[in-house]
């Protein structure tokens, strides 16, 4: 399961550049074989808003701070 922030537009970035790149038949395309951490973030903030994740629109840092909430979001 591929865990990202806001799951429906890095979904759609990756199946754009996998079909632009003749690569047809990816499980990347699958809905199941992704989950968004965006949502469950903003419900575990108690804000019926979305939440910026914060990481500065750059992979790593996006990345980095997804994990971040992961780890708040599950800690004990």
């Amino acid at each position: 399961i591929v865990l990202a922030y806001n799951a429906d537009y890095d979904r759609g970035v990756i199946t754009a550049d996998c079909h632009r790149h003749g690569i047809r038949r990816t499980r990347l395309a699958d809905l199941s074989h992704w989950a968004d951490v965006m949502v469950p973030r903003s419900d575990h903030a108690h804000s019926r808003r979305w939440l910026r994740n914060g990481g500065g629109h750059r992979a790593l840092g996006d990345v980095e701070q997804t994990r971040q909430h992961l780890l708040r979001m599950t800690a004990p």
